[in-house]
């Protein structure tokens, strides 16, 4: 039967930080363009940013009672294997009553218990990979999985090659695509047009070394200023807002403040140079030193070395980054040129191609 004829049901996964729920939000999205009638579910992890993120995205999620291993002793990690029975036996429940054709997993801590036992069920299974260097749970998921979609070469180091698809990162297609002309969206977050405006992301958890930097150079900042605190750190910030500067605690529409950008400054995180490149956006990257065998800073070197972006370490962000911001944004040949290099390495095919995937797996 065609998937058109029947009511197919999509299980996806993943969670804790938005680079896990960024592109699984672009595959629900691709999924339901393409087939209007399908039955999507997602499982997040209870307590975490996908609980609110992905209802407010339409979409219908259940939780499990799993939460990260802590790399000293304490409570909670003597906790996790009883945390972990709960989640695999909620899984399995959540299977049973679902009964998905396919389950899709994204990384984070709900996708491990989701993605093992829709394996055991034998549902078909697509780990999808957004970084260089792929975290624990889903080098263990590979291991079932039917595909791994990756963002970048050589990853046959981490998963087994027969299995590996080059598809690029998936992002939400609307965010990019057919948005507001760029003094139009200046206009709508409330900043004037005719002014530079910066837009700082730290994460979906913040950055304290951007919120430090911000905070030590606002009254001198001559540019207008969209400062993405972070839930953690909004509270004590939120007083130092200006009529140039308008601080948040996260960007509900992240399209209109990508479309309004005259120049972005970001973590290095995957998921973040996808949307960067896919929007088209002259970058300042600040590389999250502790991340996972220091993959920020590749990311980040690799677009340095095509002229796509300049970075500036963590450790000399205070010093370094608002002298580097002040000059790009005074150079607009510089600007331009940094806009063409990282449009190179957007990859506007890669949901549609995980799509197919999945859909292979389905018929």
């Amino acid at each position: 039967m065609d998937l058109q004829e029947r009511l197919p049901s999509i299980l996806i996964s993943g969670g804790g930080t938005g680079g896990h729920i960024s592109p699984a939000l672009a595959l629900a999205d691709e999924i339901r363009n393409r087939l209007p009638a399908a039955r999507i579910l997602f499982v997040g992890a209870a307590g975490r940013m996908e609980m609110q993120s992905v209802p407010r995205a339409g979409y219908k999620i259940q939780a499990l009672p799993i939460s990260g291993i802590e790399r000293k002793v304490s409570f909670t990690h003597m906790t996790f294997p009883f945390k972990l029975w709960k989640s695999l036996r909620r899984a399995g429940q959540i299977l049973s009553g679902f009964q998905p054709d396919v389950a899709i997993g994204t990384g984070g801590y709900a996708s491990g218990p989701a993605l093992y036992m829709a394996a055991k069920k034998k549902v078909p299974t697509i780990v999808q990979e957004q970084n260089a260097v792929p975290g624990l749970t889903n080098r263990i998921l590979a291991r079932t999985a039917d595909y791994i979609c990756v963002a970048y070469p050589h990853m046959e180091r981490y998963f087994p090659r027969q299995k590996i698809r080059l598809t690029g990162n998936p992002v939400r297609r609307h965010l990019f695509v057919g948005g507001l002309e760029k003094k139009r969206a200046k206009e709508v977050l409330g900043f004037r047009p005719d002014a530079k405006l910066v837009c700082s992301f730290g994460g979906s958890q913040g950055s304290r070394t951007l919120n430090r930097v911000w905070k030590g150079v606002i009254d001198r900042l001559d540019v207008q200023l969209l400062w993405q605190t972070g839930v953690r750190e909004y509270l004590d910030l939120k007083g130092l807002q200006r009529q140039h500067v308008k601080i948040v605690d996260f960007v509900p529409d992240v399209s209109v403040a990508y479309a309004a950008a005259d120049l972005v400054v970001s973590r290095a995180g995957a998921m973040a140079i996808s949307e960067l490149s896919a929007a088209q956006k002259a970058a300042v990257l600040v590389p999250l030193p502790h991340a996972a065998a220091d993959h920020q800073t590749k990311n980040a070197d690799a677009l340095v070395r095509s002229a796509a972006a300049v970075w500036v370490s963590d450790e000399r962000a205070s010093e370094r980054l608002w002298p580097k911001v002040s000059s790009l944004l005074a150079d607009e040949e510089s600007l331009r040129e940094l806009e063409r290099n990282i449009a190179q390495f957007a990859r506007p095919g890669a949901t549609h191609e995980i799509v197919d995937l999945i859909f292979t797996l389905m018929r």
